[in-house]
């Protein structure tokens, strides 16, 4: 009996290497999230590190000076945490993807064990047939050594 050969392996390979080229996308992703959360960490610190002076003395334009640096933090952390939720939703939309295609390439992983188990069944089938053929002949013979007919 020929050796088995699942028809559709040039499938299960593409199907396959668009899995890992998604699960490569998800990870890319997942980066991208975490430098986000990072940054936003970042802007949250440097806003709490921005005091005024406790000696009460400090100039105009000092006090503006702190006043629009915390506004730009303030702006940042707000830019910032938006870029968190894009990056969030992108990691969910790249998963949902990811799964998809999981579930197709285990699909046809789990046709492929299925017809290599009908494969090995029918191969056993076809080896107890020959083994019962011999059997059969092997009797014959030995019922009749000198019926030469």
């Amino acid at each position: 009996m020929k050796k088995f050969k699942f028809r559709l392996q040039r499938v299960l390979d593409y199907r396959n290497s668009v899995k890992k080229d998604k699960e490569r996308e998800l990870a890319l992703k997942n980066a991208l999230l975490h430098a986000a959360e990072h940054r936003l960490e970042e802007i949250i610190d440097e806003q709490d590190g921005v005091e005024l002076p406790t000696n009460g003395e400090m100039t105009m334009a000092e006090l503006q000076l702190t006043r629009e640096y915390q506004q730009y933090l303030q702006d940042a952390l707000v830019e910032q945490r938006l870029t968190v939720l894009e990056a969030a939703s992108a990691v969910e939309a790249a998963r949902d993807a990811y799964i998809e295609k999981a579930i197709e390439a285990e699909t046809l992983e789990t046709l492929r064990k299925k017809k290599q188990l009908e494969h090995r069944d029918e191969r056993r089938r076809e080896e107890r047939k020959e083994l019962n053929d011999l059997t059969v002949q092997r009797h014959r013979f030995k019922k009749n050594p000198g019926d030469e007919s």
